[in-house]
């Protein structure tokens, strides 16, 4: 009995080492799929977090105080202008709403409703987010953002939002280029149509007639307003008005011309406002308006050139007039820049500057050459341009000049524009065919060429007075 005793304490012993080196065995292998397992989630975190930082888009989590939480990714930072991590989504994406406008409250409305909800509350509510959202950056940059929103459920309860977040700002401006260039080719197709309908020589007669009677006008309305502005109104002016442009009217509608036959009795339904009220700003409303009748009659003149080539150098001269314009505008430009000790680099040449008040006359004389510079373009039917110059406007009087420290912190937002500006202007006129070809066969030319090397040889054995007789000449 003993020795079976024995037997069995020691067979406990065995089975005890065994079950402890089984344990350890099972403790140490346990250890290291752990080690596996984690080092597995972690690469596929890392790769996760690479994917997300590579996507060009905002992608957030929003918790249900409203605060920004990880993952955020990197791209965040060149949509908003602005790190959002740990901030409120009121104080980041939605900074720029009126906190009494629609949008904000529906935004907070659906915040307190979805956050520990089941999905059937998520998808009753999610319709009322705005899916577009004007942005406007510390920096000032404005933007627009489209605006996905993704829940993300834990136990069936809604625990937070997944914002995914695209700028559309250049999206948005490509789509309204296209429209605006649809619109301006079906145009262009209807106007061709009407066209056809009429012969080159009665084409012409109606072309020179349309233009001398626009051109009658807008010099009748500037006297008007001039006489206006000193307390006069001829009521004379106004019946003579209304008989040229009725008569423009009728040989519009003779030959077809259905959208300058609209603008014309849109300018008829002005001047009848600006009879009744006799104030600047009616006046002013009928004047603008005749620049886009006038710019209508040049682009049926344009299209009419496409077809039957016709010449009417009334058309050079008015390209003419805006290329003396803009060399006005561009002198009134350096004339304002170069005023401004801050912009200037040289210390020294800050005693020779104008003074604030010098400046703002500068400043007139530039929205004057503008003001003049729209109104060209506008009634030659130059659209591009308009826009351009409308900028322009917009750009050079919202900056505070006084305030400006160095000359760089204005050619970001004001001289790209004026450079696409010149180069659209540059175009504009090489296409006008404003200059004459120079033959080789002018006199000019030849003189050119003689006293050219006339003047190199002078400069091997330079002789002052013959040097300035050469540049005289």
């Amino acid at each position: 009995l003993g020795n079976r005793f024995n037997y069995v304490q020691e067979q406990a012993r065995l089975k005890e080492q065994e079950l402890s080196k089984v344990k350890k065995e099972y403790t140490e292998n346990l250890e290291y799929e752990v080690k596996i397992q984690r080092m597995n989630l972690l690469k596929s975190m890392s790769k996760i977090n690479h994917i997300i930082d590579n996507i060009q888009q905002s992608l957030f989590l929003v918790n249900e105080s409203g605060i920004v939480i990880p993952p955020v990714s990197s791209f965040s930072k060149n949509i908003f202008e602005e790190v959002i991590d740990n901030k409120n989504v009121f104080d980041t994406a939605f900074r720029n709403l009126d906190k009494t406008s629609e949008d904000y409250s529906s935004i907070d409305f659906v915040f307190s409703c979805v956050y520990g909800e089941d999905f059937i509350q998520w998808e009753c509510l999610k319709d009322s987010l705005p899916e577009k959202i004007t942005y406007i950056s510390p920096q000032g940059g404005n933007k627009k953002l489209k605006i996905l929103y993704n829940p993300i459920f834990d136990n069936n309860k809604l625990q937070s939002i997944l914002f995914v977040v695209e700028d559309i700002t250049e999206i948005e401006r490509l789509e309204k280029e296209m429209e605006i260039n649809t619109k301006e080719k079906n145009h262009y197709i209807e106007t061709l149509h009407e066209i056809t309908s009429n012969k080159k020589e009665d084409l012409l007669l109606y072309f020179k007639n349309a233009l001398k009677i626009s051109n009658e006008v807008q010099n009748i309305l500037k006297l008007a307003r001039k006489d206006l502005e000193n307390g006069n109104i001829n009521n004379e002016d106004v019946t003579t008005l209304y008989q040229k442009l009725h008569t423009l009217k009728g040989e519009s509608r003779v030959f077809g011309f259905g959208s300058i036959s609209k603008k014309v009795h849109n300018m008829e339904t002005d001047l009848l406002n600006f009879s009744e009220k006799k104030d600047i700003q009616s006046l002013n409303l009928t004047i603008q308006n005749l620049y886009i009748l006038h710019g209508e009659i040049i682009n049926y003149l344009q299209s009419s050139n496409d077809i039957y080539q016709l010449d009417l150098p009334e058309t050079g001269e008015f390209f003419k007039n805006l290329h003396k314009q803009f060399i006005n505008f561009e002198f009134s430009l350096v004339s304002f820049f170069g005023s401004i000790p801050q912009i200037t680099r040289y210390p020294e040449m800050k005693q020779a500057l104008d003074d604030v008040s010098s400046r703002k006359k500068k400043k007139e004389l530039i929205a004057r050459n503008l003001h003049s510079l729209k109104s060209l373009s506008c009634s030659l039917n130059e659209n591009k341009l308009t826009r351009y110059f409308t900028k322009l406007e917009e750009k050079i009087f919202s900056i505070d000049y006084e305030s400006l420290q160095f000359f760089q912190h204005i050619e970001d937002e004001l001289f790209i524009i004026l450079r696409e500006t010149i180069d659209e202007m540059k175009t504009k006129m090489i296409k006008a065919d404003l200059e004459t070809t120079l033959s080789v066969r002018s006199k000019s030319f030849l003189d050119f060429f003689y006293y050219t090397y006339k003047l190199y040889n002078s400069l091997k054995n330079f002789n002052k007075k013959d040097f300035t007789q050469i540049l005289k000449n």
